[in-house]
């Protein structure tokens, strides 16, 4: 196992941590998939897109995190990045720079409608957005940011004749 492989173990094993200890099952079955699922299309857009899968991954777990013991949605996205701040501090694996890109991809994340020059923030914002269209079919989450997931869906060669 390399340390890329250790540092993103440490990390899921904390975000299982947290997610074992919300209560409501139907919540946190919600926010693992949500979660894993962010993750997932964060690595695949950052590999597709020339960049580190590593630490899209890592942005796309921990993006909500302040949302798994908290209704918060108005500031969640502040929460989350400090949370993944204080987090990524902790455990002391991580650069200041990887730190800043991964908290500032969190902070920044439910601005769809909005183009940023960071290449991670917008890998954030594209993997939050595919993930639902693909989870809650035929009631999806996505349709305030539709043109943001037909760009993704024309990136990924999937026709966006799906999209309804």
């Amino acid at each position: 196992m390399n340390n890329n492989d250790n540092r993103t173990q440490i990390l899921r094993n904390k975000i299982n941590n947290i997610l074992n200890s919300v209560a409501d099952e139907k919540h946190r079955n919600s926010f693992c998939m949500h979660l894993y699922g962010v993750s997932n299309f964060a690595a695949l857009l950052a590999a597709r897109r020339g960049l580190n899968e590593e630490l899209a991954y890592i942005a796309g777990l921990m993006h909500d995190i302040s949302l798994l013991n908290s209704n918060d949605y108005e500031n969640h996205c502040k929460n989350s990045a400090q949370m993944t701040k204080d987090i990524l501090i902790e455990v002391k694996l991580f650069s200041e720079n990887e730190i800043t890109i991964i908290t500032d991809a969190i902070l920044f994340h439910t601005d769809f409608e909005v183009y940023s020059d960071s290449l991670y923030n917008e890998i954030l914002k594209d993997a939050d957005i595919i993930q639902p269209f693909f989870n809650d079919i035929p009631n999806p989450a996505w349709q305030p940011a539709k043109s943001r997931l037909e760009k993704v869906m024309t990136e990924l060669n999937i026709p966006i004749g799906i999209i309804k």
